[in-house]
């Protein structure tokens, strides 16, 4: 938790946290990073499975007992499965 520094003014704490929170898109290989716009930002934290970029979904979802991760293409619906869990007894 972020807690206000001595003599901090509250103004600028608030920039601190509000920063510190911010939320970045980061490559697979982690070399590039950028830093959300407000409106991308509060559609992930809202659709938290979406991609930035609104063309893929991750989710779960149970097959014959078996929960599996899948990553589901944006509108065609088509899955490809992820991860694969342990069989449920």
């Amino acid at each position: 938790m972020l807690e206000r520094l001595p003599n901090e003014a509250p103004k600028e704490f608030v920039q601190r946290r509000t920063k510190a929170q911010q939320l970045f898109s980061i490559t697979p290989d982690g070399l590039v990073a950028r830093a959300l716009q407000s409106e991308e930002a509060n559609r992930i934290t809202r659709d938290r499975g979406l991609s930035p970029d609104g063309k893929w979904l991750v989710h779960y979802k149970q097959v014959e007992g078996v929960t599996g991760l899948y990553l589901q293409e944006q509108p065609s619906g088509t899955e490809r499965l992820l991860d694969r869990g342990n069989r449920k007894p």
